[in-house]
């Protein structure tokens, strides 16, 4: 599916505020409420909008790394499922080069880090992981 120039407008408003309710967001992109609702409906159906998740700001305890993985083969679409289940998974790049994936976690802890760290580097699809902790954001 590809989206139109309303479907477009929708992800951009949903991207900015995921919470925005039916009727405010139809209002604002000029439809029905039923309308807004089939499209969502559609594009969720379709892969486009694959969840909704708080983005909650980190503890002072917690652990954010970059995990680089090389795959045995690729692609390898059971991995992104196993990926999508973890919601520390803020984000998984599909890379060319010697590194197949980037995912980026942020965790509660360093302990559940390690936890998930090991979870991945244990998926029988997964040849090597590399993991790099954030000590801090500098941009």
């Amino acid at each position: 599916m590809t989206p139109d120039e309303k479907d477009r407008e929708i992800l951009t408003i949903l991207r900015e505020d995921a919470r925005i309710s039916a009727k405010a967001l139809a209002a604002r992109v000029g439809l029905a409420r039923s309308s807004l609702r089939d499209r969502i409906a559609r594009l969720e159906k379709s892969g486009i909008i694959r969840g909704y998740r708080a983005d909650i700001a980190d503890a002072s305890n917690a652990a954010v790394a970059c995990l680089l993985v090389k795959l045995k083969q690729t692609p390898s679409p059971q991995v992104i499922k196993r990926l999508e289940r973890l919601p520390e998974v803020k984000r998984c790049l599909s890379l060319a080069g010697e590194i197949d994936l980037l995912i980026d976690i942020a965790a509660e802890s360093l302990a559940r880090l390690n936890q998930i760290r090991d979870e991945i580097s244990h998926f029988p699809e997964v040849a090597e992981t590399t993991t790099a902790v954030v000590l801090r954001q500098e941009i």
